[in-house]
């Protein structure tokens, strides 16, 4: 049954076959538009007309004392709906585990915070404190142990740009530096926030002389251009021929009660290998034999060191491609089929950690949800995986999340290169995650809040403490 659904500017054939498997965008075309908004501009663009920050600290008032209508306002909001989203202690030790060894150990020590940009490009740093604060080693198996990370709170925090980006140097209360090396763009809008483009960082501890990640520099160009224009011309015009390649786009809502299901599926049958008919490590080969004597050199070589990585070390794995799924496995719902080929596509390890960072929290949250009756809950995933030409080759990632409960939503927005190295995940990100996407959704007053030191001075940053807007 064929359906002309209408996304964005433009109309895409999406076929649901009988197994029922999400919608997967098929064809070719000149472009695309899909209904996902831009990435959060966090350190271009205003919020607008609204003052953003509901905790507002009076030493960072510069205008006209909020009245408290907002407040009274979340006040009844929450006497309406008394349910509430609650991360205990075993919920946050359980979300340290990696049973999958698919992230780098937790370091001794850690910290997190959410980071908003205000209307005057000031930005300020919130901190929820864990249920434990304390380190603790958990058992994952009977030969492997896991690490609470003790929690540090954060004394001073600056922003730091280097080569084009913008990152985060933190001081702990006990004088320990922490680089912010991992983020998650996301946007909030609720009663206390508004809407609001803000980041959720991890902060771990600085290793040495160590400073900022750059991450490796990711290819310009896909294909070399031949010497010879006319060999130019005939390259461009098979390219443009091939058109864009596209899985994925639609949003798909998640049911909670199917995430408890799919735990219990130990064992995928189909395996991807097999709905492929290939590994992912034979499909880079398979590229690289068809269409290497025209990829750029920086790209060949990426590719080249994918397929040559180790399956099982700890962190030469991280290169290695494997399959992706585009809906992931463990959320999609039971009446879905989620082992199809239009369901996944070939690329690393780390790109699939990055993808699961967001999962994982969405995962629990709907967890969260089944076990405890939550109502006026709702979740989605938008992923979309863009295609090197007609091949099972991942060129581009733009992965979506949404969260809402009781009137309060939160949207984490991913974009992907799978072809540059990121920053790899350590498994207390979903834990931090998870812990500040819990206190934010329940409408909780942060801990403490933290004006972040611009390289362009505003004014000083201290420790402040958190004011109601009714004060």
């Amino acid at each position: 049954m064929d359906k002309q659904p209408f996304l964005g500017n433009k109309a895409f054939k999406v076929v649901f076959s009988k197994a029922m498997q999400p919608p997967l965008i098929l064809g070719k075309h000149d472009s695309i538009s899909l209904p996902m908004p831009p990435l959060p501009a966090l350190n271009t663009q205003p919020f607008g007309q609204k003052e953003l920050l509901f905790y507002e600290p009076k030493f960072f008032n510069q205008r006209a004392a909020p009245s408290s209508s907002s407040s009274s306002f979340s006040s009844s909001f929450s006497k309406m709906f008394p349910q509430n989203i609650y991360l205990n202690e075993e919920n946050y030790c359980e979300l340290m585990k990696d049973p999958y060894e698919r992230t780098l150990a937790n370091p001794e020590e850690a910290s997190t915070a959410i980071i908003v940009r205000r209307l005057d490009h000031s930005k300020i740093a919130y901190q929820y404190y864990p249920p434990l604060q304390s380190k603790k080693i958990i058992p994952i198996d009977a030969k492997r142990k896991s690490i609470v990370p003790a929690f540090r709170s954060l004394g001073s925090l600056e922003e730091i740009h280097d080569y084009g980006s913008v990152k985060y140097r933190a001081t702990s209360s006990n004088g320990t530096l922490f680089f912010g090396r991992t983020s998650l763009h996301i946007r909030l809008n609720t009663p206390e926030w508004g809407e609001a483009d803000a980041e959720f960082v991890s902060f771990l501890p600085a290793s040495g002389s160590d400073s900022v990640y750059r991450g490796i520099k990711e290819p310009q160009h896909i294909f070399k251009l031949p010497a010879k224009k006319r060999d130019q011309k005939e390259l461009l015009q098979c390219l443009e021929k091939s058109g864009i390649h596209i899985k994925g786009g639609p949003a798909l809502c998640i049911d909670p009660t199917s995430i408890a299901y799919r735990k219990e599926i130990k064992d995928r049958k189909p395996n991807q290998n097999k709905v492929m008919k290939r590994s992912a490590v034979h499909a880079y080969k398979d590229f690289l034999n068809d269409y290497g004597h025209i990829l750029s050199p920086h790209l060949y070589k990426i590719i080249q060191e994918s397929v040559e990585a180790p399956l099982h070390n700890p962190f030469g794995s991280y290169k290695r491609t494997e399959w992706l799924h585009l809906y992931g496995f463990g959320l999609t719902p039971k009446t879905l089929n989620p082992q199809v080929a239009l369901n996944l596509g070939a690329g690393p390890k780390w790109a699939n950690t990055e993808m699961m960072i967001s999962e994982y929290i969405v995962q629990w949250l709907g967890q969260h949800a089944a076990q405890h009756n939550l109502q006026n809950i709702s979740m989605s995933i938008q992923p979309r995986f863009e295609m090197i030409l007609d091949t099972d080759i991942i060129k581009h990632i733009d992965f979506k999340t949404q969260m809402s409960f009781n009137g309060r939503s939160i949207t984490t927005y991913q974009s992907i290169n799978p072809f540059s190295i990121e920053p790899y995940r350590h498994k207390c990100d979903v834990a931090f995650g998870a812990l500040l996407m819990s206190k934010i959704l329940s409408g909780v007053k942060p801990d403490q809040a933290i004006l972040v030191e611009s390289p362009i001075p505003r004014c000083t940053s201290k420790l402040v403490a958190i004011k109601d807007k009714s004060e």
